[in-house]
């Protein structure tokens, strides 16, 4: 049907005893496409995050999700088994929201993958068949006998296999305005360093090696002139530390030095909150206590802010959590 349309009252026909027009659920599913994007519904319950069971269990909280137009609510925590691990191999399984076009259902299963010395998660399904939308990846290590939390990865935020809904509209790609605005502010700032011949932080080194000359030619060298070395130094790592950097690619864990980074694609970045965007992320250390805090920006009018923490200076870290969203 090249056009179609709706919904309009059907006017009964007594003389054949049928109506005059009827709709089909496609029909009705067509109404929300383009209104609201595939995803979990954000700020619903608690958006059906996947935590540990009891034993070899997951569970998925309350939630609400749409998928390809059609929508799912689940109104209490679902416990999910998973099959028992190998005993020399590990596993990787994953929890989706699966609608089933011919069984007509939609519910939330766990796929289970194959073990492998280096395994692979299972790929998402969406074709004439089926449609999913992943929750979260578990990683079954040889021989385990539960999930911790350690084991669960969120892939809520992942808009390549499920994605946030966060507005009627579906999200805006905003990686080319970003790459426009990273672009002029480059050349602005290139303008800059060619007024001032340097930027800040080479014009304090400029200083210190103007006053080392000096020094070293001077033999009755006094302490405020040692002082003033001293101090210029401190302005210089102090300037270094604050400045904010822009990054295009690498892994967020490796991300331990205290200071701002400008993420300008979230896409050929890892273990990031959201793989496609850009936003900011914040670094702050304490000895060997991490905090990262990263604000995601991609989304129109809304940002949100993501925390995690590490307590063993980077090398391992707690799941992101969102701790505001502002629409």
């Amino acid at each position: 049907m090249a056009l179609t349309y709706g919904f309009f009252d059907a006017v009964y026909d007594s003389d054949a005893g049928t109506y005059d027009r009827t709709y089909t659920a496609e029909q009705m599913s067509l109404y929300f496409k383009g209104l609201v994007s595939d995803g979990v519904i954000a700020n619903v319950g608690n958006m059906m995050a996947v935590t540990p069971g009891s034993g070899m269990a997951v569970q998925v909280g309350a939630g609400r999700a749409f998928l390809d137009s059609r929508w799912m609510d689940n109104s209490a925590v679902l416990t999910l088994s998973i099959s028992a691990a190998h005993s020399t191999l590990n596993r990787k399984d994953i929890v989706v929201v699966r609608l089933d076009y011919s069984g007509r259902a939609i519910g939330i299963i766990v796929r289970t993958g194959t073990p492998a010395a280096s395994p692979a998660a299972p790929a998402v399904v969406r074709n004439g068949s089926y449609y999913d939308l992943e929750l979260a990846e578990i990683y079954i290590k040889a021989g385990a006998t539960s999930i911790t939390a350690a084991n669960i990865t969120d892939k809520r935020q992942d808009q390549n296999v499920c994605g946030y809904v966060v507005g009627l509209v579906d999200h805006i790609d905003t990686d080319g305005i970003w790459d426009q605005l990273e672009g002029e502010f480059t050349e602005w700032f290139d303008g800059m360093k060619d007024q001032l011949t340097t930027d800040a932080a080479g014009n304090l080194q400029t200083e210190i090696d103007a006053l080392d000359t000096r020094v070293s030619t001077n033999t009755q060298v006094g302490s405020t002139a040692l002082s003033n070395i001293a101090t210029i130094n401190s302005k210089l790592t102090n300037l270094t530390g604050s400045q904010s950097s822009s990054v295009q690619s690498g892994d967020f864990n490796t991300f331990t030095t205290p200071g701002a980074y400008q993420c300008g694609r979230l896409a050929g970045m890892t273990n990031a909150p959201y793989s496609a965007g850009y936003g900011i992320l914040e670094v702050v250390k304490a000895r060997d206590y991490i905090l990262q805090r990263f604000t995601y920006m991609a989304i129109q009018n809304t940002y949100q802010i993501f925390m995690r923490t590490s307590a063993d200076n980077g090398a391992t870290w707690k799941e992101w959590k969102r701790v505001m969203i502002n629409s």
